[in-house]
């Protein structure tokens, strides 16, 4: 296949699957967007401190639980591997078995089944750990976190009695050639288009060697084309960004949509593997232009809090956590993405603890009368005694 014959200068769609999450970001980049970074010089590490921001206001973007969860008709899908493994250290390390969840078994179902777990993280990259609340398990957490990984603080870790698990997760991957800024348009699964930053090889009528150092990290894994006689044009690709680094692989692909991130993940392999023949060595000819991702978000699983679950021995006990944090930022050095999860259920003996916190009903009435003589309903603090800060 002809390098002139076919038009590279396809914009990299960003509905495409991102295989791997171990990144890098610049400082700017990442204080641009409100994300701090401690800098730790002797490991090299960046440490980012995940600001809560809940995933209601990102509108358009879908945080799942497992790789294989099914995915709507439209919008964007983010998946890290941290919920994950934290169900499986309350899987293997406390529960002793699958967890049988009352109301949801279908969903966990597909993290009991999922081959996901520690070894596909980092080493020296990750934490994970489980135990019951009653042995310190919270205490042994935010010890060896605090030793490990200094400038993260783990959040709330569950109630007072049951057990806690929990995983965090600090993955880079630095270019070794950075590429040059450069705004581009994005056009999304709708059609619109947006000007939008990114990164690209520096011009061809700039700094030759340094266009030969950006291109010689890339590797083209596979091209899918369609023939017009005269020339082709690009349907689909998937470009390994650190194919000159041996342990870490970032890839960006434009795909068609899955029914799950998993089958996106997996028709990229396939492709990669049938259409081997087609797969080279980026040149310096090639346009490649990626864009910049720079997010966080806060996700709650709400489907699994507060369900019970059915493992003897642990029969009655709800789930009362079910959290998971995500920052991740790429650009033109590279990328990073940090992100910690928590699974933590109560005993079904622990206190309750009875917090009037959330909108509620005051009835007042004669005691063994038919009728109140005062009833409201309070949903907003315009009748609560406010109290003023500084007070």
């Amino acid at each position: 296949m002809s390098g002139n014959k076919v038009r590279w200068k396809r914009r990299v769609a960003f509905w495409g699957v991102f295989t791997v999450l171990v990144l890098y970001g610049s400082k700017e980049l990442l204080e641009h967007y409100g994300l701090s970074l401690p800098w730790q010089a002797k490991r090299g590490a960046a440490g980012i401190a995940l600001a809560d921001v809940p995933e209601r206001k990102l509108k358009r973007t879908r945080v799942v639980p497992a790789l294989d969860s099914p995915l709507n008709e439209a919008g964007n899908a983010v998946w890290c591997a941290t919920f994950q493994v934290a169900w499986h250290k309350a899987k293997h390390g406390v529960v002793k078995q699958p967890l049988r969840v009352k109301g949801v078994q279908k969903l966990a179902d597909r993290l009991n089944g999922s081959p996901v777990n520690e070894t596909h993280l980092p080493p020296g990259g990750y934490y994970a750990n489980a135990g019951l609340v009653q042995d310190g398990i919270e205490q042994t957490i935010r010890k060896e976190m605090a030793a490990r990984f200094p400038h993260h603080d783990p959040p709330d870790l569950g109630g007072d009695d049951g057990f806690v698990a929990y995983a965090y997760l600090e993955a880079k991957a630095e270019f070794t050639t950075p590429f040059d800024e450069d705004p581009m348009h994005f056009r999304s699964a709708d059609g619109a288009r947006t000007l939008i930053n990114g990164f690209k090889l520096v011009n061809e009528h700039g700094n030759k060697k340094l266009q030969r150092d950006q291109a010689k990290q890339v590797r083209v894994l596979y091209a899918e084309t369609e023939d017009h006689g005269k020339f082709e044009t690009l349907t689909g690709f998937a470009l390994d960004l650190t194919a000159d680094q041996d342990d870490v692989q970032l890839i960006v692909a434009v795909t068609e949509r899955g029914e799950s991130l998993a089958a996106m993940v997996q028709a990229v392999v396939d492709k990669t593997t049938a259409l081997a023949d087609t797969g080279h060595a980026l040149d310096t000819g090639n346009g490649l232009e990626v864009p910049n991702v720079a997010f966080r978000t806060l996700k709650r699983f709400s489907a699994l809090t507060g369900a019970e679950l059915e493992n003897p021995g642990f029969e009655g006990w709800p789930i009362v956590q079910a959290t998971q944090r995500i920052a991740f930022v790429m650009d033109k050095s590279g990328a990073i993405v940090v992100s910690d999860a928590v699974v933590a259920a109560e005993s079904a003996e622990s206190t309750r603890h009875y917090y009037v916190d959330r909108p509620f009903l005051v009835i007042m009435k004669r005691r063994g009368a038919g009728q109140p003589y005062f009833v409201a309903w309070i949903e907003n603090d315009e009748l609560l005694d406010v109290r003023k800060l500084g007070s």
